[in-house]
């Protein structure tokens, strides 16, 4: 494949009309080749003679990861024309930039070479990320794919240049409006759904800094807040659940305090599910421990965690002896 690679402000004619051929020999070993280029009825041909050659090598597919995916963006970010398409992020886990010409993205198995990114010197360097919109409108830039996901769930793939090798690939659920699906960790093997998204940027756990949320193992109520499995969950299935905590409790300071604990809705201390509280009077060095149930209706990709009504940096939820499960017992 040919394709324009001019160099940028020279006065020389041959560098201001130079141009790059990209080709993918299918096995190892001695490529022989040459080139003629046509223009206004006269033929030439490079070289005048013979042959170049040069030798193909077996290569390990670099380390490239379907890192992120948005099947619905409504509202989280916009492409270079300013529309909210849908979009997938790709991580290099690699120690240097690779460049992605050639390599293809699909949607369908059977089809592995629906896409393929454009001629062109678009690379990923090392630990970084780049974004790739799939919106039907090709012509809107290098990284637009002729497809678009599917909010319902579908296949996804990197696919090498020999346009047979899966580099990467992840067969998705269904997904709800501006809630990304990522690797918890860039390149890691665990998924998990982002309120947050992080398109071109890190993966992070959901994280939140609302006021009173519980994070077991801090030792401040209000700040530096990040949300795991322990403690924090979104359900992607509608049901009723029974939600079930126990908390092991630390004052570390100051005179004895009455706290409330409870569980609450969407990341809000404010959507409180009535009849959740439970309540606890912990004295300064002493440690104890509460627990409470509820059964819990809970819409799709809905959120519940655990809350206090008090913000105290000399109070602690220990991690060790603190849990949260919860269990759907119905549809």
């Amino acid at each position: 494949q040919f394709y324009p690679n001019p160099v940028d402000e020279t006065t020389i004619v041959e560098q201001h009309d130079r141009w790059s051929l990209s080709t993918y020999p299918s096995v190892p070993g001695l490529v022989e080749w040459y080139a003629i280029a046509f223009s206004n009825g006269e033929t030439d041909r490079y070289p005048v003679s013979g042959f170049g050659s040069y030798a193909a090598v077996n290569m390990f597919n670099p380390s490239l990861f379907v890192n992120e995916i948005m099947a619905i963006n409504d509202s989280t970010i916009s492409d270079e024309s300013g529309e909210f398409d849908d979009w997938f992020e790709i991580y290099n886990a690699e120690e240097y930039p690779v460049p992605l010409e050639g390599f293809y993205v699909t949607d369908k198995k059977d089809n592995l070479t629906k896409w393929q990114f454009p001629a062109s010197d678009i690379e990923i360097l090392p630990s970084e990320h780049i974004i790739v919109w799939c919106d039907e409108d090709e012509e809107q830039g290098i990284a637009h794919t002729n497809f678009k996901l599917s909010g319902s769930g579908e296949f996804l793939a990197i696919v090498a240049p020999d346009g047979v090798t899966i580099v990467d690939s992840i067969s998705f659920q269904q997904q709800q409006p501006d809630i990304s699906y990522g690797r918890t960790a860039d390149g890691g093997e665990e998924w998990n759904f982002f309120d947050s998204p992080t398109p071109g940027a890190t993966n992070q756990l959901l994280s939140i800094d609302q006021y009173n949320y519980i994070p077991f193992g801090t030792t401040d109520f209000q700040h530096g807040i990040t949300a795991g499995s322990n403690n924090f969950q979104i359900q992607n299935q509608p049901g009723i659940y029974r939600v079930s905590f126990k908390l092991t409790i630390q004052k570390t300071g100051g005179n004895s305090q009455n706290i409330k604990f409870f569980l609450a809705k969407g990341y809000s201390s404010t959507n409180l599910v009535a009849g959740s509280e439970v309540y606890a009077n912990v004295s300064n060095g002493e440690i104890i421990t509460i627990s409470g149930e509820k059964l819990v209706q809970l819409n799709a990709y809905e959120s519940i965690g655990i809350f206090s009504d008090t913000s105290s940096s000399s109070v602690q939820v220990l991690a060790s002896g603190s849990s949260f499960n919860i269990e759907m017992i119905s549809q």
